[in-house]
């Protein structure tokens, strides 16, 4: 597996949509699991999936995979 760079990072997250700001915080893997990242503001708001905004800016602007079908166990 190569690791990725920041110019890989960038085209992927243009590709996407994802915008910049701030502070940026992205997960990038390569594969078409469903993979959930939670972010913590400093107010202690939580932005993720079912919350994607928080009330000091924070947002949540791709959820990849999302749609796909999940695994029956």
């Amino acid at each position: 597996m190569r690791e990725l760079d920041v110019s890989d990072v960038e085209k992927r997250l243009k590709a996407a949509g994802g915008g910049d700001g701030e502070l940026r915080i992205s997960l990038v893997w390569g594969s078409t699991d469903d993979l959930d990242l939670h972010v913590e503001t400093p107010r202690g708001e939580t932005i993720y999936y079912e919350r994607s905004k928080s009330s000091c800016g924070g947002m949540l602007d791709v959820d990849m995979n999302r749609e796909r079908e999940k695994p029956r166990c």
